[in-house]
């Protein structure tokens, strides 16, 4: 059975947060000990993501079936916890890591894109274990899931429930934006269908709390695509609301 460390709530933290002190040396991680996680009400056990040298913990993430990093939302923890893994990420030179995700049962080895990601981060002093101790959150997200330059290479797009827009209302508004082709937002379930049904989609892999999404490979032939969907009348410039 798992030993679960002494826990101490912040009233402050609207979902519940909890510092703890053991778990590294229960699980064998490494810098561990003394860092922080915002545990879930049900003892979930936490998502981490490590090398050979750090282990950080995890909200969430996405990866691609290949295992390049999407999003990825790591817990308030150590600066120096952060950066490592960010650096990681966005280091020119692939360097593989390890996910692990206990309530999917995945162990993934993943990688980062090799540019930057867009990183928004806030600081988290009252979550300090120690009056020196400076702790961090990090989200990090692909701009080509945000703002492809090009939608002929590979891009990805995501669901933002909050504003309730889906995959397929994404994809839409990506190609109307950043293409030449005549588009309709109402299009979008027949454009990501036809993607899927052709190869040309993949659902991203996730954990934790983060949104579902796709990955479109380079040169996915969306011209011709819309093209026959006109053909087939299963699109349409008239009453294109309507569009199943």
């Amino acid at each position: 059975m798992p030993h679960y460390p002494i826990i101490a709530p912040f009233e402050s933290l609207s979902k519940g947060a909890y510092r703890f002190t053991d778990w590294g040396r229960e699980y064998g991680e490494r810098e561990i000990t003394g860092l922080l996680f915002l545990l879930e009400k049900d003892f979930s056990m936490p998502i981490t993501i490590k090398n050979d040298s750090v282990s950080a913990f995890v909200y969430g993430y996405a990866c691609t079936p290949s295992g390049q990093i999407i999003w990825l939302d790591l817990a308030p923890q150590h600066v120096k916890v952060v950066g490592a893994i960010r650096a990681e990420l966005t280091s020119n030179t692939r360097r593989y890591l390890r996910i692990s995700d206990p309530d999917s049962g995945r162990n993934l080895s993943v990688y980062g894109l090799g540019h930057g990601y867009l990183n928004l981060t806030a600081d988290a002093p009252h979550l300090a274990v120690g009056p020196r101790a400076k702790a961090q959150m990090l989200r990090m997200i692909a701009p080509e899931a945000v703002q492809p330059e090009n939608v002929q290479d590979e891009f990805y797009v995501l669901a933002w429930e909050q504003s309730g827009i889906t995959p397929a209302t994404a994809l839409a508004a990506v190609l109307e934006r950043y293409s030449h082709f005549p588009m309709q937002i109402a299009w979008g379930k027949f454009l990501l269908a036809t993607a899927i049904q052709d190869h040309n989609a993949a659902s991203l892999l996730t954990g934790g709390t983060v949104p579902d999404g796709f990955v479109f490979p380079a040169n996915t032939p969306w011209g011709a695509i819309i093209s026959q969907g006109l053909s087939d009348k299963k699109i349409s410039f008239e009453n294109c609301f309507d569009q199943k």
